[in-house]
């Protein structure tokens, strides 16, 4: 394990994640997501731009989990940008693959929670597959994941900053849990 990393241990809520993780192993049990489509032609190029930077301005999304002494504790990984491909299909052949689409379980340790597909129509629409293990999301911040998402991508399509967008800090939210835990309130 690289010494240079900040380690936490994990929130309450990931722990009981976690529990049913080593219940389930190698199943999908604890992944959420969902297809979008976007109905405005679209510039792949930007939406795999806003992809990126909302990988690298939110935190939670690039959560690893490790185990040490046989238990499971995790760190922030560095921002790398990520290559998308942009799938062509039809729309007709998107919707079909939909209604069987089952997602592979994620690895789970020192792995990337997360995995984003891109497909574009023959008319230039097209639509998207975000993909989140429930380590590092809720059925709210997968809203969230989408919503930032296509915030960011119509910022850059429309030349608007991006920097003022305020992202959230999931070790904020460690570090509160912690210290209302260490608290004689709780």
């Amino acid at each position: 394990m690289d010494s240079n990393k900040k380690f936490y241990n994990l929130t309450n809520p990931q722990k009981s994640i976690w529990m049913i993780e080593q219940f389930y192993p190698n199943s999908n049990i604890n992944c959420m997501g969902g297809s979008i489509k976007v109905f405005e032609s679209i510039n792949f190029e930007l939406l795999i731009k806003a992809y990126n930077l909302l990988i690298e301005k939110n935190d939670g999304l690039r959560i690893r989990v490790v185990e040490k002494g046989g238990n499971p504790i995790q760190y922030i990984a560095d921002y790398v940008p990520e290559k998308v491909e942009v799938i062509d299909i039809s729309r007709q052949d998107f919707d079909e693959m939909m209604n069987h689409y089952i997602p592979k379980p994620f690895g789970i340790i020192d792995s990337k929670l997360y995995s984003f597909e891109l497909y574009r129509f023959e008319d230039g629409e097209g639509a998207y597959i975000a993909y989140l293990h429930h380590l590092i999301c809720d059925a709210w911040t997968t809203s969230l994941f989408v919503n930032e998402l296509m915030t960011l991508y119509h910022a850059l399509k429309n030349n608007l900053d991006t920097d003022s967008i305020i992202y959230p800090s999931y070790t904020k939210f460690i570090e509160s849990e912690s210290k209302y835990i260490s608290s004689e309130r709780f």
